[in-house]
């Protein structure tokens, strides 16, 4: 980690079970191998100026006692890169990256690989591209690249020949690097049109405008208006709980006659569901809420919300078979560049039939 602007950890795929304690350490390989506690350290660090005489005469000496550095360690000391690199934004409190990460650490272990999460510190493209940097430098295999397709080509563009290769990961198709993605376009599409398969015509989206997957979204959702011959309502906010509640109190306050509501994401969902209580209004008897994403939070609210599902482990699944094939681990040839992956329609009890006492609410 370097402070101010990355963190990096390794996750494994497992269940958590109590700590092994191991009474050998770095003093006592030193020792075992005729060795300074500098050398050691400079062989589990995969340091090129230890002779290949002297690493084996440490590591048969750590064999030895039992001891067990960080995995991580082992594989650089032996000069493997069984690691793959998952770089991540900011916005790691959205269930969907720790779904993301979870799914990519099972599918990498299958094949005998780890996971490195790199973390940017600010949300900024030049952020986010010193972090995959280091990331890239810490002798990852390969890297999965989850961000927006403008940082994508910023990390990517004038890399060295001879820097790991890439996958995208749920950004818009319109990158130069493998990808697998959800056709975000269908998935506002769909739930537009079940939203006007209801009866409603005064659908206002929240959250929306600037970044890729919202514009994906949002074309989906004017295409299906367009087609019904309705006007669009789209409001920008911030895209969390704190962000719904707060949009969703200010559209209400705005005098639009609206009876369902689609915001970018889960979480905005939610919040807005908790905005409408507090200005008087039930979901979905008096107005309609669904949100993207699918997150297991949505499931045991009070309505249940109706969402659009991305397959987060189907997504996590193929990025990594896409990078293991041109890592070399991963031997399906029929494995296509671009993938695009179907969203689902989740029905809960969150949306209705609009009521049927009024055209709306006018606040």
């Amino acid at each position: 980690m370097t402070g101010e602007e990355s963190a990096h950890l390794t996750l494994e795929s497992g269940n958590m079970s109590a700590c092994h304690i191991n009474m050998a350490n770095i003093y006592d390989v030193a020792r075992d191998a005729g060795v300074s506690i500098a050398t050691v350290s400079r062989v589990f660090h995969g340091k090129e100026s230890v002779g290949a005489d002297l690493r084996e005469r440490v590591l048969a000496a750590a064999d030895q006692l039992g001891y067990r550095p960080h995995r991580l360690a082992r594989a650089l000391a032996r000069g493997r890169r069984n690691i793959l690199g998952l770089m991540l934004p900011t916005e790691i409190s959205h269930p969907f990256y720790g779904l993301l990460a979870e799914g990519v650490a099972r599918a990498a272990k299958e094949y005998g690989y780890e996971v490195m999460v790199g973390l940017a510190a600010r949300p900024s493209t030049e952020s986010y591209v010193e972090a995959a940097t280091e990331l890239q430098d810490s002798r990852v295999s390969g890297m999965l690249l989850c961000a927006g397709a403008a940082t994508v080509r910023a990390f990517t563009e004038g890399r060295r020949a001879d820097a790991p290769p890439v996958v995208a990961v749920g950004c818009v198709p319109e990158v130069d690097v493998p990808i697998v993605t959800v056709d975000e376009e269908k998935a506002g599409y769909e739930l537009t049109r079940y939203l006007l398969g209801l009866g409603h015509e005064s659908i206002a989206m929240l959250g929306w405008g600037g970044e890729p997957r919202a514009l994906g979204r949002e074309h989906g959702y004017v295409r299906a208006m367009d087609e019904a011959g309705l006007p669009t309502m789209m409001y920008e906010g911030e895209r969390t709980m704190a962000g719904g509640v707060k949009t969703a109190r200010e559209l209400m306050g705005r005098g639009r006659a609206v009876t369902a509501l689609m915001t970018f994401n889960d979480p905005m969902a939610l919040g807005a569901m908790r905005g409408l209580h507090e200005v008087g209004l039930r979901v979905p008897e008096d107005m309609s809420v669904a949100g993207f994403d699918g997150i297991p939070q949505g499931a045991c609210s009070i309505p249940a919300l109706t969402t659009v599902e991305l397959p987060v482990d189907e997504m996590a699944r193929k990025a990594v078979d896409m990078l293991g094939r041109h890592v070399g681990f991963c031997e399906d040839d029929d494995c296509e560049d671009k993938i695009l992956i179907n969203p689902r329609l989740v029905v809960r009890d969150s949306c209705r039939p609009p009521s049927t006492t009024g055209d709306g609410f006018e606040r």
